[in-house]
């Protein structure tokens, strides 16, 4: 059973892509179709990548969460799924209020503004009023370090 300040909750998020290998790029859908004539036979190569698997927290309402991983963790696929840009292969998610992301580095940061200024500046264009941002500056309480 969940708590009733639960906000966001994953259970066994999974995200799956599938890549072709080997495979001519055409620059119309007319020459795809001629090479496909031509070539009726011709099996490609495909490979199911795992974006994300078997992904399961809460966060709790006021919890600000930052994401940490190195470069092809998933951090971008966690947070476009959570932000209903992209459908999850496998799992469930439960949003409860309102829930926004950054997906961008350095989105909406301005170089002269440093620190809390930079953040609130992004967040308030992006997720949150002014003034529910004040609560949480300097304070992160959560923070997931997605590995592979």
């Amino acid at each position: 059973m969940l708590s009733n300040n639960v906000a966001v909750s994953v259970k066994s998020l999974s995200k799956s892509y599938t890549i072709s290998h080997g495979q001519q790029q055409h620059s119309t859908a007319a020459e795809a179709l001629v090479h496909r004539l031509k070539h009726p036979l011709e099996k490609t190569k495909k490979e199911t990548f795992w974006a994300l698997q078997d992904v399961s927290f809460d966060i709790e309402r006021g919890d600000v969460v930052g994401i940490i991983g190195r470069n092809g963790a998933g951090k971008s696929t966690l947070l476009k799924v959570l932000s209903q840009i992209t459908e999850p292969t496998k799992g469930e998610i439960n949003l409860y209020g309102r829930v926004g992301s950054l997906l961008e580095v350095g989105t909406g940061f301005l170089s002269s503004l440093y620190g809390h200024a930079a953040n609130a500046q992004s967040s308030s264009t992006f997720l949150f009023s002014p003034q529910p941002f004040g609560e949480f500056a300097g304070s992160v309480s959560l923070v997931y370090n997605w590995r592979r």
